[in-house]
């Protein structure tokens, strides 16, 4: 498994509905990958959501393998919730958190020896929650690489070298209102950056990355 890229395989298979399930079953497009990516539940969208805003991450994927266990009488099967690969080229194994039940325990291990002969690296799965959640779903929803837009951007880089709040900077740039959209694509990018503990909304403030270098060496 050493030499097989799960980070850009096709998932094992697909979820399916039955009667009960609380989750929603969903497919989230990946500007990092430009492909979609299966997600057995919102909350797993939610954690695709964060691999594809993290600039470390260059693919990912929904799993791709499972891998069986067995303990005695005891068996069963785990899979990663996704695979990934940084720009350093580590290979993520990204799991869910484990149960408190010895099957929990098993399973872990199981990840944990699969992983190390395979040459993944475990991470647990980061969900966000809170404010979180809820500025990553706003810059998600501007995500789409037609959002990127060469003439307006040098503009509004230039507008954000001091922090300024977002409606403010779109018209220090002497853009029209609806540059607005291109701002957000901007800190969906990172070429913006803004306060990550408190909500995201058109008054607030953001800068340039360079913008913070000069902040902290001063």
């Amino acid at each position: 498994m050493r030499a097989v890229p799960l980070e850009r395989c096709e998932p094992l298979r697909e979820p399916h509905a039955y009667h009960g399930r609380p989750s929603i079953l969903t497919r989230y497009w990946s500007a990092t990958t430009g492909a979609m990516v299966v997600c057995g539940s919102k909350r797993l969208m939610h954690a695709a959501m964060l691999l594809d805003f993290d600039a470390a991450i260059t693919c990912f994927s929904a799993p791709a393998t499972e891998i069986a266990w067995e303990d005695g009488s005891a068996h069963g099967t785990v899979s990663p919730a996704f695979f990934a690969r940084t720009a350093d080229g580590r290979r993520l194994a990204i799991v869910h958190p484990g149960r408190a039940e010895p099957d929990g325990a098993r399973e872990r291990q199981a990840l944990e020896m699969a992983a190390q002969a395979a040459g993944w690296t475990l991470t647990d799965l980061d969900v966000p929650i809170g404010v979180r959640l809820a500025w990553l779903k706003v810059v998600a929803n501007f995500r789409f690489p037609e959002l990127f837009d060469t003439a307006t951007r040098p503009a509004l880089l230039d507008a954000f070298r001091e922090p300024r709040p977002l409606a403010r900077g779109v018209a220090e740039a002497g853009l029209p209102d609806t540059a607005l959209a291109h701002v957000w694509h901007l800190l969906w990018r990172g070429d913006l950056l803004f306060d990550q503990e408190r909500p995201l909304i058109p008054v607030s403030t953001a800068w340039t990355a360079d913008t913070a270098h000069r902040q902290a060496a001063s």
